[in-house]
């Protein structure tokens, strides 16, 4: 595995960190998919037969989940997470590989935007896991749906943009959204040269 720019080879700290810190992820979104597509969403769509209202319904949360968040969230949330995975260099101190979960999605060490989408998804998805179960059958099984297929989106893009960096050394064009204090996290006490974003 490169995990790296082409001309210089990832050490085993960095291919471990960038793989804890993404893997994590993948791992919270897939299992979770997996799940409520097999408790909820499935048996819905194979039993349930439909009203118009929902088949609307239906419509309207697949379009919303499939093109808004699939298709634009997920696709720059997992560009985020690879960006900034390749920020986790041998020179940086040794908590930050610790809590590369909570690093590559913006959760600690990022601009104060960051801070607001990361924090605010966590959030929404508390008050989601929330809610849903208090709606029919029916709506929880359309509504499990949706979020079933945006995060199938979200592993997608996540594992595209990581075999992209791992083996050909292109991270993702974006901000890293990194604070100014990010300098100073480093054994040396100097920051690394960016890698470059392709």
């Amino acid at each position: 595995l490169q995990f790296s720019s082409p001309e210089v080879m990832a050490s085993w700290v960095e291919i471990f960190s960038r793989g804890w810190g993404i893997g994590f992820w993948f791992f919270c979104l897939l299992k979770p998919a997996y799940d409520l597509a097999e408790a909820y969403a499935w048996p819905v769509m194979k039993k349930h037969e439909f009203d118009a209202a929902e088949w609307i319904t239906l419509v309207v949360v697949l379009l919303f989940f499939v093109v808004l968040v699939g298709l634009y969230f997920m696709k720059r949330f997992s560009k985020l997470l690879v960006r900034r995975s390749g920020e986790l260099t041998d020179e940086r101190r040794w908590y930050i590989h610790v809590m590369a979960p909570l690093f590559v999605p913006g959760l600690i060490l990022a601009t104060p935007r960051r801070y607001v989408q990361a924090w605010g998804l966590v959030i929404f998805i508390v008050v989601i896991s929330f809610v849903i179960p208090l709606a029919p059958w029916e709506y929880r099984g359309i509504v499990d749906a949706g979020v079933t297929l945006a995060l199938f989106f979200a592993v997608f893009w996540m594992a595209w943009y990581t075999v992209l960096y791992a083996f050909w050394g292109r991270l993702p064009a974006i901000s890293p959204e990194l604070p100014p204090s990010w300098s100073s996290c480093t054994d040396q006490g100097n920051s690394l040269a960016p890698l470059s974003a392709a």
